[in-house]
């Protein structure tokens, strides 16, 4: 068996996707529809803690909060009216039906990847996950090997999001042991 870079690919999301690129375009979801307002920062719990307060379900995604509405503007409006009250800034943002929101919630689970379904529901469409430490340019292996019959094939692809190298080095820049 033979291990060869094939490429690099660049992040900037801090999360990656292996798709089949026949189906990104008829897959792939744009912002149709608005579901609700997602919202993170530094005054999150606070906000939180009021919309509640008020009766508003509010839902945690990973890191951020998720309030399902049928006017995420006026959310909007009052999230960040919240935060200026408290003085605490307040991320907010339409959460739409769009692909990309749904694999920011994959990436955003304890397993920080999992399966994307295409949109009848089904599995297959693809898989996302967090890249290593967030943003960067990160390298592509495939190993080959001789399969009768066929000749040279691609048996396995590796993304390399960090290598030991790079692991020992932020180890001793931190003091990690």
């Amino acid at each position: 068996m033979e291990r060869k870079l094939l490429g690099q690919v660049g992040v900037d999301s801090g999360q990656m996707v292996i798709i089949d690129p026949c189906y990104i375009e008829s897959e792939w979801q744009g912002k149709e529809s608005v579901l609700g307002v997602d919202f993170w920062g530094q005054g999150q719990e606070k906000i939180l803690s009021l919309l509640k307060g008020d009766g508003i379900h509010v839902e945690r995604i990973g890191g951020k909060c998720r309030v399902m509405t049928n006017d995420a503007e006026a959310m909007i409006k009052r999230i960040k009216f919240l935060s200026e009250d408290i003085k605490q800034k307040v991320m907010a943002v339409p959460y739409t039906d769009s692909t990309y929101d749904k694999v920011c919630d994959i990436t955003l689970t304890e397993d920080q990847g999992g399966q994307l379904n295409y949109k009848m529901g089904h599995a297959g469409l693809g898989v996302a996950f967090n890249s290593g430490l967030g943003d960067g340019t990160y390298n592509v292996y495939a190993t080959y090997k001789d399969i009768e019959g066929w000749g040279r094939r691609i048996v396995k692809v590796e993304i390399e999001l960090l290598d030991d190298e790079y692991l020992e080095d932020i180890n001793e820049r931190f003091g990690n042991k």
